[in-house]
């Protein structure tokens, strides 16, 4: 899960040179020191993804660019929190995925000031799913 040399790889894709494996080593590199420096939780919730991997049989990572922090960002994803359409074969083919996410109103208002979220009518926040 975790070799010396980072969890992330880089790919050339088409005809391999000098300079686009060069390339490659300098965005894996890149994407290794953002997982193990940058985003402090990655390591913890990837200890606690295979926990629950063997108790619940799924669970996802999502990755995203989180313009509160102004960092890219990996976050677990339990299977129960994951939406996707009932005809759904695949992750692949599913036309749509989404996760449910549970979020303080002041951090909702944030990502709405901030354009990442579409302000409009917000439903009064409630203890759980009902």
């Amino acid at each position: 899960m975790f070799p010396p040399t980072g969890p992330s790889k880089a790919l050339v894709l088409g005809k391999k040179t000098r300079e686009k494996q060069a390339q490659s080593e300098r965005v894996a590199d890149y994407l290794n020191y953002q997982s193990m420096v940058e985003d402090k939780p990655y390591f913890p919730q990837s200890d606690q993804m295979m926990f629950l991997l063997g108790l619940e049989g799924s669970v996802f990572r999502k990755t995203y660019r989180d313009f509160a922090i102004g960092q890219n960002v990996r976050r677990m994803v339990r299977a129960e929190n994951l939406v996707v359409p009932y005809g759904a074969t695949t992750l692949q083919d599913a036309p749509r995925f989404t996760h449910w996410m549970e979020m303080q109103h002041n951090d909702l208002r944030r990502y709405q000031l901030s354009g990442l979220y579409v302000s409009g009518d917000v439903a009064q926040p409630s203890a759980g799913r009902e």
